[in-house]
């Protein structure tokens, strides 16, 4: 009788795919990217509530954030499956990037600009419930 009759023989030990170089760089690149993602996603809406004051607008930001993905999230995953992996990776990362720049780089502007005119609202408000000022 041989170990393998009798069930005594240890099992194979395979190695993660994770030792692999090119699967640990991929998966720790795709790691990194849906972080980021996760955290913009949760970031936007918050910045749009300190920037506004509002949670109708941080919920707006939200939803718009939300809704593409759901309704064309099924159908571009069928094109995406066809096409080469790295190549769409590396585009769509770019395409990410190029668009949360340009958001980004016109944000703080428009936040110091909401600042700047709730702040004198605010002072104009004071100034003219104070009695003995005109």
């Amino acid at each position: 009788m041989t170990g393998t009759e009798t069930g005594t023989e240890s099992p194979k030990r395979t190695r993660s795919p994770l030792f692999r170089r090119d699967f640990a760089l991929v998966w720790t690149a795709g790691l990194v990217s849906d972080t980021g993602d996760w955290l913009l996603m949760i970031a936007l809406p918050l910045f749009a509530l300190s920037a506004t004051g509002s949670a109708l607008g941080a919920s707006t930001v939200f939803l718009v954030e939300l809704v593409p993905m759901l309704l064309v999230g099924s159908f571009l995953g069928v094109l995406v499956d066809r096409w080469d992996h790295r190549r769409t990776i590396v585009v769509v990362a770019l395409l990410q990037g190029c668009c949360c720049s340009r958001s980004c780089s016109r944000a703080p502007t428009a936040w110091a600009s909401s600042t700047r005119s709730r702040r004198s609202r605010l002072c104009s408000a004071r100034s003219s419930t104070r009695p003995g000022r005109r």
